[in-house]
């Protein structure tokens, strides 16, 4: 049997590498500011008069984690695989057969589920694995822990590590005005550095005069940037929700056993 057969080993060194990033986007946090400013728009008509929102972001660069984040999501997806690893010795032997093709699944469609790395298991093991897939999230499958730390840690292991970034937060713009014909746009989440026009105003020039309220609502964060299967997704939130799913996930099997 294996000297770590759930392993918490390989989970308090993915949590030594959630504190870390944690600690280095924290400190960068603090030395950062960010604040959005008010101009005209120069790739304006002389139809109507229009104004931009502009990020102004000051400070150092987000230092690398690229590496960092790799090694941690390894180690999260290193706990699920040992403790399927464990399963199967228990209900089969060490080793136990198929041993290449023993792996914790994560599925996003439940249609086309096949417990695929589960051959050496129990029945009732099997059951739970089923139980935690990502496909019973429905639409929101793909932002699923278990999903997310799958195909982050497949893209890191296999193509290249993952770009970590600031980000604007879906910007919201509301507009008050005594005239109809004052409109706005607002760019989609995404990278936002320096310069960055988070939101335009358009005004038609007969306008001018109205008085016109804006109130532009917007936050940065720190994001892995999106992949084939999975969006832009929060850095901090995505592996505190990881490591809790994947606590969750071993402590649930291993009571199965």
């Amino acid at each position: 049997m294996p000297d770590d057969p759930t392993g918490v080993g390989k989970f308090k060194r993915a949590c030594i590498h959630l504190e870390a990033i944690q600690s280095i986007v924290e400190a960068w946090s603090k030395e950062t500011t960010y604040k959005t400013i008010s101009e005209p728009d120069p790739d304006g008509s002389g139809l109507v008069h229009c104004e931009r929102y502009v990020a102004r972001i000051g400070g150092p660069p987000l230092p690398d984690i690229s590496l960092l984040l790799g090694d941690c999501l390894h180690n999260f997806r290193g706990v699920l695989d040992h403790t399927i690893w464990f399963a199967s010795c228990v209900n089969r032997g060490d080793p136990p057969p198929g041993p290449k093709r023993i792996a914790f699944p994560a599925w996003d469609d439940a249609d086309t589920y096949k417990a695929r790395g589960l051959h050496a298991v129990s029945t009732k093991v099997k059951a739970v694995v089923e139980s935690l897939q990502p496909y019973h999230a429905g639409k929101d499958a793909r932002s699923h822990p278990l999903w997310a730390l799958s195909e982050l840690n497949n893209v890191d292991k296999h193509r290249e590590v993952h770009a970590v970034f600031q980000v604007a937060l879906a910007p919201t713009i509301g507009v008050s005005s005594t005239n109809a014909g004052v409109w706005y746009e607002a760019m989609d989440a995404g990278p936002v550095e320096d310069g960055t026009v988070v939101a335009r105003l358009f005004i038609p020039l007969s306008f001018q005069r109205t008085e016109v309220e804006v109130n532009l609502n917007t936050s940065h964060g720190v994001v892995i940037d999106k992949t084939e299967t999975t969006p832009y997704l929060h850095l901090g939130n995505t592996l505190g929700a990881i490591r809790d799913a994947v606590h969750d996930a071993a402590k649930r099997i291993t009571e199965a056993l």
